[in-house]
């Protein structure tokens, strides 16, 4: 997967003067990639983003307290011939 569609996002983000803090994960097969781009004009949208970091903390913290689900397993169909 190209990363190009992000850098134009936050390029047009910028042309436009939007400020932004973007996550992107990149899902591998041996290990997750986690790439930050943020755009910040002055110390209020610094604030603001400081503000959304404590909600996406509270929502991390009831996510953790759920009971997690058991990943489903693959399961294989019986040939005839087991039967």
């Amino acid at each position: 997967m190209s990363m190009d569609f992000v850098y134009d996002l936050t390029e047009k983000l910028k042309e436009q003067k939007i400020d932004f803090f973007l996550i992107t994960i990149r899902k591998r097969k041996t290990k997750d990639n986690g790439d930050i781009f943020y755009y910040f004009q002055d110390d209020d949208s610094i604030e603001s983003c400081q503000q959304n970091k404590q909600t996406f903390n509270e929502i991390e913290q009831d996510e953790n307290e759920k009971p997690k689900k058991s990943p489903r397993k693959n399961r294989r169909k019986k040939d005839e011939d087991e039967e």
